[in-house]
């Protein structure tokens, strides 16, 4: 047992390693030498756990994801259970989850954005991108359906969520969009732009977009889309 808890805790060392590098100075900056020397292990032991480049980019990716999708469940849970008189505190909570609102979560924004390089679009990593995108706007529509319902019981919001890995992620997503509703398309796209954006700014200009500022435009917009949606709120 200690040899495998060994094995796994250099395995994870590893891959926040990589994590570290890629939020810092992006996927370009993976090397076997950077993330040995920033993990504190030998070349030799990354290429071990990881024998390609891709593959333990691959293992950042698949953890970040998790990580993020584990900090949700709370959240998704008490927006599902909400009732009319707290619904809309439950869907900015929910929201706020997925915004860079704090150190870890801002590293999780610039590892994904990373995804945007040049080198990764034409990449076998791309899809990582394609399941962050429909990750997010998965949530989108599950605050949307739920403030329709008006947060009774949360019948409205229950939609089933896929494992953090970015094949069922995208299968998932294709599922739930083969025959959308418009309005809830609709208003699901114009959280996930709200939440785009704000994240950007967050992540790009800290000093003049501050936490306060984003949880309050959060706060608004969740507010205005749910007396559109249930006027008796």
């Amino acid at each position: 047992m200690p040899h495998r808890v060994d094995h796994d805790a250099r395995r994870s060392r590893l891959v926040e390693a990589a994590m570290r590098v890629v939020a810092t100075d992006g996927f370009a900056a993976v090397s076997v030498r950077r993330v040995a020397a920033e993990a504190g292990h030998s070349p030799g032991s990354l290429r071990y756990f990881f024998p390609t480049q891709e593959s333990l980019i691959e293992a950042a990716l698949a953890h970040v994801t998790e990580l993020a999708a584990e900090r949700l469940v709370g959240r998704i849970v008490a927006f599902e259970n909400a009732d009319a008189g707290r619904v809309v505190d439950a869907a900015c909570a929910l929201i706020e989850e997925l915004l860079p609102l704090d150190e870890t979560r801002r590293a999780e924004w610039r590892i994904y954005g990373a995804l945007s390089e040049p080198s990764v679009a034409t990449s076998a990593l791309a899809r990582w991108r394609k399941a962050g995108w429909a990750g997010t706007r998965h949530q989108c529509r599950r605050v949307v359906r739920g403030l329709t319902g008006g947060g009774v019981n949360g019948a409205a919001a229950r939609v089933a969520d896929p494992p953090p890995d970015a094949e069922a992620i995208l299968a998932a997503a294709e599922r739930l969009a083969a025959s959308p509703d418009d309005t809830v398309e609709q208003r699901a796209a114009g959280l996930h732009a709200l939440i785009d954006g704000l994240g950007a700014q967050l992540v790009q200009f800290p000093d003049m977009v501050t936490e306060r500022a984003a949880r309050a435009t959060v706060r608004r917009a969740v507010t205005d889309l749910a007396r559109v949606l249930s006027p008796d709120l």
